[in-house]
């Protein structure tokens, strides 16, 4: 190996060892999160299902939207008829809305709190 070649590879193995060092801190703080919890009250297997059933949930959130806006596009296409034109006003809107500081993480989204449906507002 040259001496570039070398330097690159411990770059590399440096990064490496910078994301495995801050795996194990995200690791240790989420176990301090649920031990807080337990000596709150709360039951941590319980609190494990919620977290399980948020990602799944947010998951098929987005799975949901990609194929409705995949809908969506489709249908503004028929930009002469009343359906299309109202789909092309919800696209603007949707646009506008994502412009709005969307998580960029299912971390930022969980510090968001629960999604509300439309249901739970009922």
């Amino acid at each position: 190996m040259n001496d570039n070649t070398k330097e690159q590879l411990r770059r590399f193995v440096e990064r490496i060892e910078d994301h495995e060092a801050e795996k194990a801190q995200a690791s240790e703080n989420i176990k301090a999160a649920y031990s807080d919890a337990a000596a709150a009250g709360f039951d941590k297997k319980a609190l494990r299902q919620v977290m399980k059933r948020r990602r799944a949930d947010m998951h098929k959130s987005t799975l949901l939207r990609a194929e409705t806006d995949r809908y969506m596009r489709a249908i503004a296409t028929f930009d002469e008829t009343e359906l299309g034109q109202w789909a092309k006003d919800w696209q603007a809107q949707q646009r506008a809305a994502e412009s709005v500081a969307e998580p960029k993480s299912y971390a930022e989204a969980a510090a968001k709190g629960p999604r509300r449906e439309r249901s739970d507002l009922n």
